[in-house]
């Protein structure tokens, strides 16, 4: 009787895992607009945002600055190698604070994972959270 009781409780497990939340490749990231939404569940207000195109090549607005790079995707992690970033003059405090966030979590590994369309970075220190703004 346990192992029925057992197996009815896996069974039921087993089903009420989220299935939109899925192993991320470069097909699902690509060709679309993600706009920056959240930073450690603080609603952004900023305007940050990243697209990645079909080479893999990533650009964007970083909140004062404009930013390029190559993304590399491996085993649920995401980074920017070779990014580059514009020197324009930020005046806004809440602004620069999040693009010095938004400029480290992308140029180091992070945590990646979709659900429906969200895209979320996490690293140690912090959880940045996009919304899909073009169609995937």
């Amino acid at each position: 009787m346990k192992h029925i009781a057992f197996a009815a409780l896996f069974f039921i497990t087993a089903c009420a895992v989220n299935v939109d939340t899925m192993n991320v490749t470069s097909n699902i990231l690509q060709n679309t607009q993600w706009k920056l939404i959240s930073v450690n569940g603080e609603r952004s207000k900023v305007g940050a945002s990243l697209e990645i195109d079909s080479n893999n090549s990533v650009s964007g607005y970083s909140g004062c600055n404009r930013f390029f790079g190559q993304s590399e995707l491996k085993d649920n992690r995401f980074q920017v190698k070779q990014m580059g970033v514009s020197k324009m003059a930020c005046l806004d405090e809440d602004r620069m604070k999040t693009e010095q966030i938004f400029i480290n979590v992308l140029s180091n590994w992070s945590d990646i994972s979709v659900e429906k369309n969200y895209l979320t970075l996490e690293t140690a220190q912090y959880s940045l959270k996009y919304e899909a703004v073009t169609e995937r």
